[in-house]
């Protein structure tokens, strides 16, 4: 399947593979979309109440933008999205997205192909071609375990 995957990614230390991933939507989604989510996700997850409430209709004065269409190579790459310093959020466009699980182990493995990069084919810059292509990573999560953990105290009563 192809898909928008939302990482975090940095050098933070609490970035592990069982936090790593954030979301998981529908390819279809623009980028528009998934940039307004993206923003609110990072927000959500740096932000108290308090500053939450005076940026809700200042969206200006929000610290960090999203990176709609970064550019790699001076070529915009427009299945990408970032928001943050670090750690920060990591949209993109990945695709063969596999996601298997193994009953015995409690496990659940996610394996994708990450988005290509490319490059100007030539001086006039009016052809692109891959630079590198995207590679494939996996990642190894518990099956228990939902992609958030802010509900857990619900299902851990004291």
């Amino acid at each position: 399947m192809n898909a928008w995957l939302i990482t975090w990614e940095g050098t933070y230390s609490s970035i592990a593979d069982e936090n790593r991933i954030v979301a998981i939507l529908s390819s279809r989604k623009s980028v528009t979309k998934i940039a307004d989510f993206v923003e609110l996700l990072y927000l959500r997850s740096t932000s108290n109440a308090h500053e939450m409430a005076c940026l809700a209709n200042r969206p200006k004065k929000i610290p960090y933008k999203v990176d709609k269409v970064p550019l790699i190579n001076s070529i915009p790459h427009s299945d990408r999205i970032t928001c943050g310093h670090n750690p920060f959020l990591y949209a993109r466009k990945v695709t063969n997205l596999q996601i298997k699980i193994d009953p015995k182990e409690n496990i659940e493995i996610l394996k994708w192909k990450e988005p290509s990069i490319f490059k100007w084919k030539e001086k006039l810059r009016c052809q692109r071609e891959v630079a590198k292509e995207g590679e494939i990573r996996e990642l190894w999560r518990s099956l228990m375990n939902p992609l958030s953990n802010e509900l857990k105290f619900l299902s851990n009563p004291e």
